[in-house]
């Protein structure tokens, strides 16, 4: 039973890599198709993770570069250890969290689902972070983080940030009931 465990698992990770019109084809995306898995996932090469289905916690572990990340699924889990860099990341779908550790790096970043949880921690780069869902709830966890551009364009967004950040990055706040709360 474990060996089939293993072989199902090594099978999602590798046995569901294609592309579609739509994805970064040079490179191989992981496709968490089938829902409620829990991986963690280390490969030497550049590779893109794409999560349509739901309850899945992934990890990407110290060190990778990520094409791409798209959530379309509802209920995930995304911790993203040290070091990493995601040259785009983009949230659709609903109750989504992702967890970013230190010295992430994301050029692009956009949250577009209803009611996900995304925090950013200490040395992080993100040069645009786009909030444009619903209900979603995003906190700068140091003041070390850098994110020099965020608009907010959704409603009832609640963003979280140190003391005396606004002084470094630009606030674009065109949507309706949101707040910028400086802890």
């Amino acid at each position: 039973m474990k060996h089939l465990l293993a072989i199902s698992l090594l099978s999602a990770l590798f046995g569901c890599v294609g592309g579609d019109g739509g994805t970064d084809t040079s490179v191989n995306p992981v496709i968490f198709a089938h829902g409620n898995e829990t991986i963690r996932l280390d490969k030497p090469t550049e590779y893109a993770v794409e999560i349509p289905s739901a309850g899945n916690a992934i990890t990407v572990a110290t060190g990778n570069t990520v094409t791409h990340v798209v959530i379309t699924g509802a209920n995930n889990s995304l911790i993203v250890e040290h070091s990493v860099l995601i040259r785009a990341m983009e949230i659709t779908g609903a109750n989504n969290s992702v967890a970013l550790g230190t010295t992430v790096t994301v050029p692009s970043f956009e949250i577009n689902g209803a009611n996900a949880t995304v925090s950013i921690a200490a040395g992080n780069r993100i040069d645009r972070l786009i909030v444009s869902g619903s209900n979603d709830i995003v906190t700068i966890r140091d003041a070390s983080a850098a994110v020099p551009v965020i608009n907010l364009s959704g409603t009832n967004i609640s963003l979280r940030v140190p003391i005396g950040y606004r002084s470094h990055t630009t606030i674009t706040n065109t949507g309706t009931n949101n707040v910028v709360i400086e802890q």
